[in-house]
């Protein structure tokens, strides 16, 4: 589940960045942020539960920043080229970033 929502959030990106924001649903742009922030929650607090004691918490540590960094670039290409929908972004990477 988790590969088949970061692969629609890799290809809602590109539709984005490719065609504009006529090629995507707000609705569904806002789906896969909050699956984007609830995965990178998840992975942030299983590092910190199992820090160095569990095989797949040393494997989330390498991945998880490539993950908050592609999540934060498709972040910044909404607010650039859907300026309305900037409350999008924010309710969805607040709880998270800060």
């Amino acid at each position: 589940i988790i590969g088949i929502v970061f692969a629609w959030f890799s290809v809602e990106d590109i539709l984005l960045k490719d065609h504009g924001i006529v090629a995507i649903s707000t609705e569904l742009c806002g789906t896969s942020l909050w699956c984007a922030k609830r995965l990178i929650s998840a992975l942030g607090i299983h590092i910190q539960n199992f820090q160095g004691t569990n095989q797949l918490a040393k494997v989330s540590q390498d991945i998880i920043q490539i993950l908050i960094d592609f999540a934060l670039q498709k972040s910044f290409r909404i607010i650039e080229l859907m300026p309305d929908e900037k409350k999008l972004v924010i309710s969805h990477y607040v709880t998270v970033l800060f």
